[in-house]
């Protein structure tokens, strides 16, 4: 503290900071802050926070899809896509991978979003999810792999979420079905979903 040509001393301010022997208050530099008054020194901004301007009293948070891995950051870097930052999961120091049965499709992203139905991502970091193919599907979000369609269903096209009871007078057999067989002649089926035909 100081006060120049006087007989009283002056408190500096939150945000500036006077050096032992100095008679003078200084602003915090970027990528510092003081949070309290009298203060001597300023202090670094912790990982995950940031500031770009002088006499700072705090630092922020970077924002979401942006991280500050260095101790007195006066900026911070966005996350490439395919990964992730947020102050509440992350901190804000560091960009993590989108987990298996999620993505992020750009840079400078928050949150990951889960993969749709009929649709699966086994990998981590991904920046898209995968259609199921014809014969397979997926109910929920997030999947991590997709099931196939069980004896009695099918269906014909990727990225589905459900598969289809083949109808009366057909069937299929087996998982994984495309399309379902028409019953021979003098055979039938008495209800949709059926693995067999029936003699008439």
């Amino acid at each position: 503290s100081y006060d120049l040509g006087s007989s009283t001393c002056a408190i500096c301010a939150a945000g500036k900071y006077t050096p032992p022997e100095s008679s003078h208050c200084f602003d915090c530099a970027a990528g510092t802050y003081s949070a309290a008054t009298q203060s001597i020194r300023c202090s670094y901004c912790p990982l995950g926070k940031y500031s770009t301007a002088r006499g700072q009293t705090a630092c922020e948070f970077c924002p979401d899809g942006k991280y500050s891995g260095r101790i007195g950051g006066r900026s911070c870097v966005t996350c490439v896509a395919g990964k992730y930052s947020n102050s509440q999961d992350t901190g804000g120091a560091s960009c993590q991978d989108c987990t298996k049965g999620s993505y992020a499709a750009s840079a400078g992203t928050g949150t990951c979003t889960l993969c749709e139905s009929g649709k699966y991502n086994a990998y981590n970091q991904a920046t898209a999810c995968i259609n199921c193919p014809a014969g397979k599907y997926t109910v929920s979000t997030g999947s991590v792999s997709c099931t196939n369609c069980p004896a009695g269903t099918y269906n014909d096209a990727p990225g589905t979420g459900s598969c289809t009871p083949c109808s009366a007078g057909t069937y299929s057999v087996g998982t994984g079905n495309t399309k379902c067989t028409a019953c021979a002649a003098g055979k039938a089926t008495t209800k949709a979903g059926m693995t067999a035909c029936v003699s008439c």
